[in-house]
C-alpha cells in the first residue's frame, strides 16, 4: 500500500476460455479487488509450486482482466517460495496463471498441496457421521472451503503433501470400525480446480460412536502420500445416548403417571385387570392386587418398552371408555 485505504477483495469464477488461446491455465483463484486509486502498488499471490519447479523461466505470471483492455499479463517482480509478487497501477480482476506447455506437457512435477478435513457431526435421524476429505493445491485456503461447509467443523491436521495433476489417488481407513464406508469406492482424480465452490474428494461415513478414523492416501501405484489419525470431536452440548434414553424413559413414565392419576380408584383397579388380560402381561397377580400407580408405570415401560407401552395405554384406556385420556396421551 502507498497509503491508508479501504481495500475489498473476493474470489469469482474463472472463465478459462479467455486463457486457452494464449496457452495459459489458472494457477490460483481469480480475485476481484477494489480500492482507492493509487493506494495499492504491489500484490502478493500465493502459489503452490515446489522449489525444483520455480526456476522454470516464464512458468508463472499474473493475468489482469479489465473491461477496457481485456487480458494483459504481468511479469513477476519476484517469486518467493510461497508467493508471486507483481507491481500494479490499477485494480480489477487478477489471477495467477501457468504456462500450460511448460508446466504440464514438458514436466509432470507435483504441486505443493494439502489435505483438509471437515467433520459433519451426526444428526438425530441418522446412524452415522461424515468426514469430508479435500485434496487441494496449497494456495486454496481452508477459509475458501469453509464458506460452503458452515455446518461442519474444520479438523486441524498435519496437512501438507505433494500431489500430481490428473493423478488418481485412493483413500483407505485401516482399523476403522465396522460399518465404515468410503466414497467413491475406487480412486479419485486430483484436479487443479480454482473456483468458488469446492467439493470433497472423498467422503468417509462412520458410526456415530466412532472417535478416531485412521486415514491413508496413496497413489494407484500404492505409494503413500499422506497419513493421519483423525480424531472426531464430540459436540460439548451433545447428550450421550445412554443418558438420552434414560431421560426419554423418565419423561414417558411421568406422563403416564399423570394420566393414571386422573383415574378413580375403581377405574385404576379395572386398568390393572385389563393389563392382566394381555397375552404378554407385564404384571404379576400380586401387583394386580396391591401394586401402586408408580409400580404399574415402572413395570409397563420396563416390560413393553417406550413405544409399545404407549400403545398398550391407548388400547386399555379406549376399552375403559376414557378417550379423553387417550387424547392427552
Amino acid at each position: 500500500m502507498t497509503r491508508e485505504a479501504d481495500l475489498q477483495y473476493g474470489t469469482i469464477q474463472w472463465d478459462e476460455r479467455l486463457l486457452q488461446p494464449v496457452g495459459k491455465i489458472p494457477a490460483g483463484p481469480l480475485y476481484n479487488i477494489t480500492c482507492s486509486n493509487g493506494a495499492v502498488c504491489q500484490i502478493h499471490f500465493p502459489h503452490c509450486e515446489i522449489q525444483s519447479v520455480l526456476s522454470i523461466d516464464g512458468l508463472l505470471s499474473v493475468v489482469h482482466i479489465s473491461t477496457d483492455d481485456g487480458l494483459s499479463f504481468l511479469e513477476p517482480l519476484e517469486i518467493t517460495d510461497t508467493h508471486v509478487i507483481v507491481e500494479v497501477s490499477d485494480l480489477s480482476l487478477f489471477g495467477l496463471v501457468w504456462d500450460f506447455m511448460k508446466r504440464f506437457i514438458e514436466r509432470k512435477d507435483p504441486v505443493a498441496s494439502h489435505v483438509l478435513l471437515f467433520h459433519c457431526p451426526p444428526k438425530p435421524t441418522v446412524q452415522n457421521q461424515k468426514l469430508y476429505v479435500f485434496l487441494l493445491p496449497r494456495n486454496i485456503s481452508k477459509d475458501q472451503v469453509e464458506t460452503d461447509y458452515k455446518d461442519c467443523k474444520y479438523l486441524r491436521c498435519t496437512s501438507n503433501c505433494k500431489l500430481i495433476k490428473d493423478q488418481r489417488y485412493t483413500l483407505s481407513c485401516p482399523g476403522a470400525p465396522q460399518g465404515c464406508k468410503i466414497l467413491p469406492e475406487g480412486a479419485a482424480e486430483f484436479d487443479l480446480y480454482f473456483g468458488n465452490q469446492y467439493n470433497p474428494t472423498f467422503e468417509i461415513r462412520v458410526p456415530t460412536s466412532t472417535e478416531k478414523v485412521p486415514i491413508i492416501i496413496k497413489e494407484e501405484t500404492d505409494v503413500e502420500v499422506w497419513k493421519y489419525d483423525a480424531e472426531l470431536e464430540k459436540d460439548p452440548n451433545e447428550v450421550p445416548p445412554s443418558v438420552k434414553v434414560q431421560s426419554e424413559s423418565s419423561g414417558l413414565k411421568e406422563n403416564i403417571l399423570t394420566i393414571l392419576e386422573e383415574l378413580r380408584k375403581e377405574e385404576f383397579k379395572n386398568f390393572k385387570w385389563y393389563l392382566m388380560q394381555l397375552p404378554n402381561r407385564c404384571l404379576t397377580k400380586e401387583q394386580e392386587e396391591t401394586g401402586s400407580m408408580e409400580d404399574v408405570v415402572d413395570r409397563l415401560v420396563q416390560h413393553h418398552g417406550s413405544e409399545e407401552a404407549v400403545q398398550v395405554m391407548k388400547t386399555t384406556l379406549q376399552k375403559m371408555g376414557r378417550n379423553d385420556l387417550v387424547n392427552s396421551l
